[in-house]
């Protein structure tokens, strides 16, 4: 299992007001599950990730449910990717007290490892 940085970058697909989101996580684990679907395997990304509380735009713009890409870092500066241009993630943010939660809901083909 490789480490993965806190530092996470959020790409929306489609139209909102930055291009790219930065996010500070608390240290995660992250082990995409092997389904099975009547497509054929299917790799569940699906992660909630407690990150640093965002600006209140932010919070705004990612209260409903977003199509975007994720990008996680590893320890040999490898970019590991959730989502894609035709199968994007679906992100949205919830706060809490303290901290905010980034949930992350993506069924990929292929296993997000391996593209890098």
């Amino acid at each position: 299992m490789r480490e993965l940085s806190i530092y996470l970058r959020v790409k929306p697909i489609g139209r909102m007001k930055k291009e790219e989101y930065h996010f500070l996580a608390d240290p995660f684990s992250f082990v995409p599950t092997i389904a099975e679907s009547a497509s054929g395997k299917l790799f569940d990304c699906s992660k909630d990730i407690t990150i640093e509380t965002p600006d209140v735009d932010t919070l705004r713009e990612f209260s409903t449910v977003r199509s975007a890409i994720v990008y996680l870092r590893d320890s040999s500066e490898s970019d590991v990717v959730i989502g894609t241009d035709d199968i994007p993630a679906l992100v949205s943010i919830s706060a809490n007290l303290n901290t905010a939660t980034l949930k992350i809901s993506c069924k990929m083909l292929s296993s997000p490892f391996s593209c890098m």
